[in-house]
């Protein structure tokens, strides 16, 4: 935007100064001599067919009067546009080109400004030779009428010259800076197709801006022509496919065979003299041909509605240029100088870099608008979700409720029966329990049970069916009840949620709950897992069980077949299960620790005197009759699992509760330092005080989790191998 504000600065000093002129000698006639050459032309002229398609040396020579008000001062002879490389002898005198660029090489890049000294002025008359070296086409076009002028050149030289050199160094600037940011925008996002294009098609049109300053010369030499051919027609089916994408437009690939048709004629048109007359009209022809398909779409646009200002503003871009480059392309064709050597293909580029930033600041302003209305609408959405969620915490806790005294009803009811032999309901995959859970498969089967998957039919979600089944007491149905009730009253991520309770119309219990796809914790162990995944294991079920103990449950029966793993995306999950023989602990009784509770409530159920639970991990003071259930006995199979887990085997080759019971000494828990001295010592100590043979000295879960998530990973927690879906019975 500086680049264009200073052009037009420039533009408007020169309108206002230099224009208003001083004395101008126009010179139309001059005399060309070349080997075998010898005519009188008159300005503007071609005479290229006459000096022939090959190097050589011509001079161009007049004579002519000095204005009485110029004479005995210096003066120039200036050429608003000449392409050959000259240099002028005044009356015998040199006179140096005061508008040669350093980059010339073969030719020059348009305007020579000759300084005539003032001794050569005081006798009225100049005898002027210019000696021209013929290196290309355009070094034998003489499109613009030599002046004699004040040392400035006149003013109408001065605004041409000074707009030429402006507009290329404006547009070679912003159009790169304008290309970088669009080429930034496409590689952070691929997707936005239409600015990849744009990158390409400025940084492609950049080469004329540099080909008219004369920048490519000490690169190329005299194949920066074919250069800026190739590049100009590139950046117009560039331009096509920008603007095809605007549109949401796919054009034809056919665009594509004008390049080609390009490269192919160039290739076999090859050297300076060639490549104004061969290939240059297939690139201004495709130049054209874009600007006419970018008004064709936005007219077609116009029509199905208004399109965005953005989407305007990119696509009339590329018409303004084909409009202002008329004299460049004129001129290229050999139709001479439109506008006496004003040339508008760069100030074109300077348009399209402006508009295209206008299109890019617009389609922010859009986005930021789009932005501002989606945030408020999210912020209604989230509140409604919020509102939702509550409601839905609200149903989960009446559901829990419901199932819990759903539960505990059926279990009330059913201690008081005696044994029952219960109908065998065997399900196979397709039949549908109570018209809502859809039997996918079978999983497992148990003493009392079976656990198939199921699908909910009212919304697909897959679950997991409990079954009871065959000859069971009062108290053993009673148990599978209190299972749901107790797992119902626990939401934990850690816990096998249940999400309904019921019987069948056959008079068969069922539970349903959430499905673990997983296997076993028992199946897992044999697989001598690593010590980081065993870690990450253990203090999820201390997690879990911090959960239960917070309810007043007791599970009783902690034991690995009653954890389920499932491999999540950041690594195991353990779930614990199987509530069945699950103690719920009366509240209020004041105890020896904070944490202490003693066993009470639903009597029927866990009868006092009843050993219950698996041996191996049963705590050995369970083995004295009326011992209060409390949570150090789940914290004691705990320290058994987990030292089962880290070191491959059980602490103890026979169960300390088998052993009090048969009246036999009880040796002293292992150390679990010393079977893994590189283990954690936090972790060590902690597995360790959960096998202590006094319950009181046995931490919390809280106290267990806290530790094992503290603990260092040894080895990455990789995933254990793939397991089928498994479901305790």
């Amino acid at each position: 935007m500086r680049a264009a504000g200073t052009l037009l600065v420039v533009l408007l000093l020169c309108l206002l100064t230099g224009c208003s002129g001083g004395t101008t000698v126009p010179i139309a006639t001059w005399t060309l001599d070349a080997p075998g050459v010898h005519e009188i032309i008159t300005a503007p002229k071609h005479f290229d067919r006459e000096l022939g398609d090959h190097e050589q040396h011509f001079t161009l020579s007049a004579h002519t009067d000095v204005p009485t008000e110029l004479r005995g001062q210096p003066v120039a002879l200036a050429i608003p546009y000449f392409a050959g490389r000259a240099t002028l002898r005044a009356n015998g005198v040199d006179a140096p080109d005061l508008d040669a660029s350093s980059f010339e090489t073969y030719r020059a890049v348009g305007a020579h400004r000759f300084l005539v000294p003032a001794d050569a002025t005081r006798g009225g008359t100049l005898d002027l030779v210019l000696d021209v070296d013929h290196r290309w086409t355009q070094s034998a076009w003489l499109d613009t009428v030599p002046r004699l002028a004040a040392a400035n050149g006149g003013g109408d030289y001065a605004l041409v010259a000074t707009f030429n050199q402006a507009s290329a160094d404006a547009a070679l600037a912003m159009i790169l800076l304008v290309a970088v940011a669009y080429g930034l925008i496409f590689l952070a996002d691929r997707r936005r197709a239409a600015y990849g294009w744009f990158c390409l098609s400025s940084l492609a049109g950049a080469f004329y801006s540099a080909f008219t300053l004369g920048l490519m010369e000490p690169l190329v030499g005299s194949a920066d022509g074919y250069v800026v051919g190739f590049t100009v027609t590139l950046s117009a089916i560039s331009a096509i496919m920008f603007t095809g994408a605007i549109f949401d437009h796919k054009p034809s690939r056919a665009w594509w065979g004008l390049l080609v048709l390009w490269c192919v004629i160039a290739l076999f048109k090859p050297g300076p003299f060639a490549f104004t007359r061969a290939p240059t009209p297939i690139a201004i022809s495709t130049m054209l041909a874009a600007g006419g398909y970018c008004v064709r779409m936005l007219v077609l646009a116009m029509r199905k509605g208004r399109p965005q200002l953005s989407a305007v503003l990119a696509t009339i871009a590329w018409p303004i240029v084909c409009v202002l480059a008329l004299d460049d392309s004129a001129s290229w064709l050999g139709m001479g100088e439109l506008y006496h050597g004003f040339r508008g293909a760069c100030a074109g580029t300077v348009v399209v870099a402006v508009l295209q930033a206008a299109a890019l600041g617009a389609e922010l302003m859009q986005s930021l608008h789009r932005a501002d209305a989606l945030n408020s609408a999210l912020e209604a959405r989230v509140a409604a979700l919020e509102s939702t969620n509550a409601e839905v915490a609200n149903l989960n806790e009446e559901l829990r409720r419901q199932i819990g005294n759903r539960s505990t009803q059926l279990a009330d009811t059913l201690a008081r029966v005696g044994t029952l032999r219960l109908p065998v309901l065997a399900l196979e995959p397709g039949d549908v329990v109570e018209e809502r859970y859809r039997v996918v498969r079978f999983i497992a089967s148990g003493g009392m049970s079976w656990v198939y998957e199921v699908e909910r039919v009212t919304d697909k979600k897959r679950l997991a069916l409990k079954l009871l089944h065959g000859k069971s007491s009062g108290e053993a149905l009673a148990r599978f009840a209190r299972e749901a009730r107790l797992a119902s009253e626990i939401d934990h991520p850690g816990i096998v949620g249940v999400v309904d309770v019921d019987m069948t119309r056959e008079g068969v219990l069922y539970i349903v709950m959430e499905l673990v796809e997983g296997a076993a914790l028992e199946d897992r162990i044999a697989d001598d897992p690593p010590i980081a995944w065993s870690l990450i294991v253990l203090r999820q079920i201390a997690e879990g069980l911090q959960a239960v103990h917070a309810r007043g449950v007791v599970h009783r029966d902690l034991k690995p077949a009653n954890v389920l793993i499932e491999e999540g995306v950041d690594g195991p999950v353990a779930k614990l299960v199987d509530f069945g023989v699950s103690t719920l602990l009366s509240e209020g009784v004041k105890a020896k620790r904070p944490d202490d509770v003693v066993a009470g409530g639903d009597s029927r159920v866990t009868r006092a005197g009843r050993v219950m639970g698996t041996p191996a991990y049963m705590a050995p003071e369970l083995a004295v009759d009326g011992t209060p259930l409390h949570p150090s006995i789940d914290m004691y199979a705990f320290g058994v699992m987990a030292h089962e887990l880290l070191v491959g085997r059980l602490p103890f080759r026979d169960p300390l509760f088998v052993r009090k019971v048969h009246g036999r000494s009880i040796p002293p828990p292992p150390s679990l330092a010393v079977a893994r001295p590189k283990l954690d010592r936090a972790v060590a100590e902690i597995v360790d005080r959960c096998l202590s043979l006094d319950p009181d000295t046995r931490p919390t879960a809280a106290e267990a989790a806290a530790a094992l998530h503290d603990a260092p990973a040894e080895a990455d927690p990789s995933s254990m191998p793939s397991v089928k879906t498994a479901q305790r019975a």
